[in-house]
């Protein structure tokens, strides 16, 4: 037993010796590798399948037909826009719609306001008395109207003072008016064209 013990003594002796003998070294660290080369590129992948195709959505509400060969203007003439020409009174109107082709194959229509909401197609005759009577008429050309207002006696005219004109201008293609329709009549004329 007294062997045993010394042999064990002995080893354990040995053994911390050897350990406290090794000696723990830092490791160097190494330089960094070069960059691999780029690898291939891969193959396409495989068209996809078709969707399947959506429902058709609801209608929608058919708009008001118009006519992009018409055109309608409103002007409010004052005392201020007659000029006064011995015995007659003219307004001079800038229609920039009223183009050579208008002039050449178009139609211009010109409509005066009661006041109430009617109009008077121009040329119109108001009666002052059963033998004298105030006519207005038009002259157009080349980008304007000209309203002339004169006395049947063809004594001077009064300033006509404040007055509402509608100016219809219509295309050379849209220029065939049915029969049926009085050009007089703005009220035809305005749904027969669809005008807003």
């Amino acid at each position: 037993m007294k062997k045993y013990l010394i042999f064990l003594l002995s080893v354990v002796l040995i053994a911390s010796t050897t350990f406290t003998s090794c000696k723990k070294e830092t490791a160097i660290k190494g330089d960094k590798g070069e960059t691999g080369a780029k690898g291939d590129k891969g193959d396409k992948g495989d068209k996809g399948d078709k969707g399947d195709t959506g429902q058709q959505g609801i209608p929608g509400v058919p708009g008001q037909d118009g006519n992009a060969n018409v055109h309608s203007y409103t002007y409010n003439a004052t005392s201020s826009n007659w000029n006064q020409s011995n015995p007659y009174y003219y307004a001079h109107l800038l229609v920039p719609a009223i183009t050579q082709n208008i002039v050449n194959y178009g139609v211009v229509l010109v409509y005066m306001s009661d006041g109430s909401g009617g109009w008077f197609a121009l040329p119109y005759t108001d009666y002052l008395t059963s033998s004298i009577f105030t006519l207005h008429d038009i002259n157009y050309g080349l980008g304007f109207v000209d309203i002339w207002v004169s006395d049947s006696d063809k004594t001077q005219t009064a300033n006509p003072g404040d007055e509402t004109f509608r100016v219809v201008v219509i295309e050379g293609t849209a220029g065939a008016i049915p029969k049926n329709i009085n050009v007089k009549n703005y009220s035809e004329v305005k749904e027969y064209f669809n005008l807003q």
